[in-house]
């Protein structure tokens, strides 16, 4: 038989066409158990050789998501989702960091404060901020704060602190710039014989000369071998970051450990008297001792047996306009549980002093180390208060021509936490508060009652 081929090869001008599938009666055979693939060649009755095509409506239908096999959809729809999970993550991160710089900048180079004043009113010890570790202020540090007026009448603020590599900052303000400035003592002295090496945590105790009296401020600090050092600058110099060490001569002030410290300038209250400068603390032998720079006196103004172990302390200065002595705060024990707040009268009285001693506030907690008191003056007519801040965060107060307060208020700014406080003789009082320094002002009617001024640190 001859062979011959269906296959029909059409020519039109030379050209060579494609495959033409209308004109050729060729059938793919049928084959209902085969998949959709190529084949081999079959041969057919004639012994030709025809290209296998299995039927595709023999085939089931795919299962598809969205025109897409399934383990194709799945793949890519992982795929998707973790895109999506790590852009919302970073996103997330790159905002609290951009929220955290922002919250670490300082007011002066901002010209604003982060924290929006309000009408809450906080009873301090009432915060339910959680804990944060710190990166501007010691956790342990102490406050303390002191203030002048020159011969011009610009008035000069300063407070110092340990930031957390236990270096002592200065932070000061005069209210002709209205602007706080920052300056690291440490670093100042770093190049001396005998740099600064303050106990972390160590008390501080600071006063100001008024002006006619040599225009300085002193600082008074703890070092770890237990003995007490100063430090000032003169501002007569013109330069506010000329620190240098105070000098005692030969004589040594040697605290019993975990003493705290207060001091003061004193002005005269009788016209036979000059003005100079007062500091006291505990000695080893638990006596609360008075050094009158006057004569380089030390006087044992509270025997061991009268005053608590560790007790926090803060010395009142006389004012002329008010009369008087100056006065000591300190804590006395009552029973192995609580104490009571002392006010003891220090004087001298031909050139012998002497001390009396009255109970002023009841009931206190035994001494701790974030147990602090302070005084303010609010102004010349009034009594200054005594202010205490106690182991539980609460602020309690009491002056003499007022009862006890046992809960001082604190309106705006952020959540109360104070872990130290200071005052002084221009009504302002300062806190630390969740690695802040922080500054609030008696209101006008009630000056158990403090509003918030600004942020001071950092």
């Amino acid at each position: 038989m001859e062979q011959h081929s269906t296959l029909e090869v059409r020519e039109v001008e030379g050209n060579h066409q494609l495959y033409d599938y209308d004109k050729v009666n060729k059938e793919a055979p049928f084959r209902p158990d085969s998949y959709p693939q190529q084949t081999p060649l079959e041969i057919d009755s004639s012994g030709v050789y025809y290209p296998e095509v299995a039927h595709p409506a023999t085939r089931e239908p795919a299962n598809k998501i969205c025109g897409l096999p399934k383990r194709t959809f799945y793949i890519v729809l992982t795929i998707v989702l973790l895109v999506l999970i790590g852009a919302f993550v970073g996103g997330l991160a790159g905002g609290l960091t951009s929220k955290k710089n922002h919250s670490t900048e300082q007011p002066d180079e901002l010209h604003e404060d982060p924290h929006e004043e309000g009408p809450n009113s906080t009873p301090a010890g009432n915060n339910s901020s959680p804990a944060r570790p710190n990166v501007n202020i010691l956790s342990i540090s102490k406050l303390a704060s002191s203030n002048r007026t020159d011969d011009e009448g610009t008035i000069y603020r300063t407070v110092f602190f340990q930031d957390t590599n236990n270096a002592l900052i200065v932070r000061q303000w005069d209210s002709f710039s209205k602007t706080w400035a920052t300056c690291n003592i440490t670093e100042v002295l770093a190049g001396s014989t005998t740099p600064l090496n303050p106990l972390p945590g160590t008390p501080l105790a600071s006063f100001s000369t008024p002006f006619g009296f040599g225009d300085e401020v002193h600082l008074w600090y703890i070092a770890p071998d237990n003995f007490i050092t100063g430090v000032h600058v003169d501002y007569s110099y013109g330069n506010q970051n000329r620190w240098e060490y105070d000098w005692l001569g030969d004589i040594t002030l040697e605290t019993r450990p975990g003493s705290q410290l207060a001091t003061t300038w004193q002005e005269c209250w009788a016209g036979d008297c000059s003005t100079y400068w007062l500091l006291t603390y505990q000695i080893p032998s638990g006596d609360l001792v008075v050094f009158n720079q006057s004569d380089s006196s030390q006087f044992a103004a509270v025997e061991a047996r009268a005053i608590a172990d560790n007790s926090s302390l803060s010395i009142i200065p006389t004012k002329t306009t008010l009369g008087g002595k100056p006065r000591i705060i300190s804590e006395n024990l009552n029973s192995g549980t609580t104490g009571d707040i002392y006010e003891t009268v220090y004087g001298v009285v031909d050139g012998q002093p002497y001390s009396t001693s009255q109970s002023f506030i009841n009931n206190v907690p035994l001494p701790e180390p974030n147990m602090q008191f302070t005084y303010l003056h609010v102004n010349a007519s009034i009594p200054p208060m005594i202010i205490a801040l106690l182991p539980n965060g609460t602020v309690v107060a009491k002056s003499l021509d007022t009862d006890y307060i046992p809960n001082v208020k604190f309106s705006g700014g952020p959540p109360i936490n104070f872990t130290a406080i200071s005052a002084g003789e221009d009504y302002m009082l300062y806190a630390i508060n969740n690695d802040e320094i922080l500054q609030y002002a008696p209101e006008e009617t009630d000056r158990y009652s403090f509003v918030y001024v600004e942020r001071v640190y950092p």
